[in-house]
């Protein structure tokens, strides 16, 4: 068995959010939903002394993007709160779900722990009825692709139940569901 070059980065137990409580929250503030991110419970951990150094590294280079993206993003609540011309990851209001979905669709910043990405709905279950395993997934109608997208949510997660990028499921998504349509539009004019 290969051993992962890039292993998840993992708190200790007494660390791990109570996501029964997070995930039905609204709303937080930046450095809470940042620390949830990386599967760390923002009540019983401080970013300068996570004695994990990845989980430090990873918590101030994520705490740099969310702040370069803060100003005008529709996660935040408000407005961003300023201390001395810098953005005040304490005092700066967030909307989980909208954060975590950013985060999640519009980042690179991984590893994510599953339990952050369900808070958006990016994790899908597979159920047997979703995905027909007896043949290719790119090999299906428009239909079943529309239908199992609708489903999941979102392009990354609908490539997730077959084990493609968010890339590879949009450009065989595209190609199946608008050859379709233009299939429909030739008839059509053939018909007139």
């Amino acid at each position: 068995m290969a051993k992962s070059t890039n292993p998840k980065p993992t708190a200790s137990s007494d660390d791990i959010p109570d996501w029964s409580y997070w995930g039905n929250l609204s709303t937080t503030n930046l450095r809470s939903v940042l620390q949830l991110s990386l599967g760390l419970d923002p009540n019983k951990h401080t970013p300068a002394l996570e004695p994990k150094e990845e989980l430090r590294v990873l918590y101030w280079n994520r705490l740099g993007v969310a702040k370069n993206h803060a100003p005008g993003a529709d996660w935040v609540v408000g407005r961003v709160v300023r201390e001395d011309g810098d953005i005040h990851p304490e005092f700066t209001e967030v909307y989980l779900k909208k954060f975590a979905d950013w985060i999640i669709n519009e980042t690179t910043l991984r590893p994510l722990p599953d339990e952050f990405e369900r808070l958006c709905g990016s994790v899908v279950e597979v159920s047997p009825t979703l995905v027909n395993t007896k043949k290719d997934w790119t090999q299906r109608p428009a239909k079943e692709f529309i239908e199992e997208k609708s489903k999941a949510g979102s392009y990354r997660a609908a490539g997730e139940l077959h084990g493609v990028s968010r890339q590879r499921y949009t450009e065989k998504y595209k190609e199946v569901v608008e050859g379709k349509i233009d299939e429909k539009s030739r008839r059509k004019g053939l018909l007139l």
